[in-house]
């Protein structure tokens, strides 16, 4: 993290946790709806993998090189998702 600044830092932990655990809970919803079997099962599963996608996002918001990256691929991961979990939600009833 040589060069980056204080405020970039704390952009970035900010983005980290917060636009993390947004889109690791929308992962978690997406990925319950879209496996088959009991739903108790498919959400357990797809909890377990939105621990995996937290730790790889918070790795990807520190890694990156350009603020605007993470900032543009956070929000468009975030509106994909939040589609189709409204997609299938409402398929589904």
């Amino acid at each position: 993290m040589a060069g980056r600044t204080r405020g970039d830092v704390a952009i970035r932990s900010l983005l980290a946790v917060f636009a993390g655990y947004l889109l690791s809970g929308l992962w978690a919803a997406l990925l319950s709806l879209l496996l088959p079997g009991e739903l108790h099962q498919a959400v357990l599963t797809a909890t377990i993998t939105a621990f995996m996608f937290f730790t790889i996002y918070v790795i990807w918001v520190f890694h990156s090189q350009y603020l605007r990256h993470i900032v543009w691929g956070s929000a468009l991961a975030g509106m994909v998702m939040l589609a189709g979990v409204l997609l299938l939600r409402s398929t589904s009833s």
